[in-house]
């Protein structure tokens, strides 16, 4: 089977939320790297990380719009998901009930029929405005101040304002690796 036929195969199984099929895509020890994730995924966390976005949005669906096997078992996907956010985010954010299309890029490098690394690419900032999560100007140029003046670590201080729930949402997923066990993301899943 070519390596496009089997980017269909396992985007079949993710529309059809089939858990064991789609981690069984991935070689043993494989990779998978993605925006909301500060490194690379293995094992136990790609499941972990697959059931968390179904927990977020069960209806997640992901339409494939073009696919390219460049060679050497690289294949390039473009595609869109369609979902609606009816379950908690990562970081305690409730629902927004809002609908998302977001459009992506995923490159799967294949050993035989398995995944050995994929990397999948959009726009982060996009997402946060179809959930209505985008901060409001003067949050925005206030985190925009801080970071000019390198206070990174600042930034998750700041209570209640949603500029400062992206910044945790994003460290939420950091827990997802194997050695990072009993965080804030691992008791979210359970």
């Amino acid at each position: 089977m070519d390596a496009s036929k089997i980017v269909e195969k396992n985007n079949d199984a993710w529309n059809r939320h089939d858990l064991d099929a789609v981690v069984a895509a991935y070689a043993e020890g494989a990779t998978y790297s993605h925006p909301r994730v500060s490194e690379d995924l293995t094992g136990k966390a790609i499941r972990n990380f697959v059931k968390a976005v179904w927990v977020a949005y069960p209806d997640a669906k992901v339409e494939i719009i073009s696919t390219g096997d460049t060679g050497d078992g690289l294949v390039a996907t473009q595609w869109v998901m369609h979902a609606t956010n009816t379950g908690t985010l990562p970081d305690g954010t409730a629902a927004t009930d809002r609908k998302v299309a977001l459009r992506g890029a995923s490159f799967a490098k294949f050993e035989g029929d398995k995944i050995r690394s994929e990397r999948v690419y959009f726009d982060m900032h996009n997402l946060f405005q179809q959930l209505g999560l985008e901060p409001k100007l003067e949050q925005k140029q206030k985190i925009d101040s801080l970071r000019e003046e390198g206070l990174g670590e600042r930034l998750r201080e700041i209570e209640g304002q949603q500029y400062g729930r992206w910044i945790r949402y994003e460290k939420s997923y950091e827990s997802v690796s194997e050695k990072s066990k009993g965080s804030k993301y691992g008791r979210w899943i359970r």
